[in-house]
């Protein structure tokens, strides 16, 4: 279901997606943290990948580009994150 999303949005024009929500039940932190590199690079798309912060959750947001890559968080404070997406004309 979240690839066909991704699919559709990036097939509308989407440049940036924000992807909120868990990992599913027994998905580690390293799977979780690896699936959305190869979803932006499968859709060319920038996503930002957000899991919550507190109880069960690992709180590990980030953002990668479209060629899989992850961006560097350039916020000083660790409830932040901020990258820079270079975004095509």
């Amino acid at each position: 279901r979240e690839q066909a999303a991704l699919a559709a949005l990036a097939g509308g024009g989407a440049q940036v997606v924000l992807v909120p929500g868990t990992a599913p039940a027994g998905e580690t932190r390293e799977q979780w943290e690896a699936r959305y590199p190869r979803s932006a690079a499968a859709h060319k798309v920038h996503i930002g990948a957000l899991n919550p912060l507190g109880g069960s959750h690992f709180g590990a947001s980030y953002f990668c580009g479209p060629t899989g890559i992850r961006l560097r968080n350039l916020s000083a404070h660790p409830n932040i994150v901020l990258s820079d997406l270079e975004l095509p004309g």
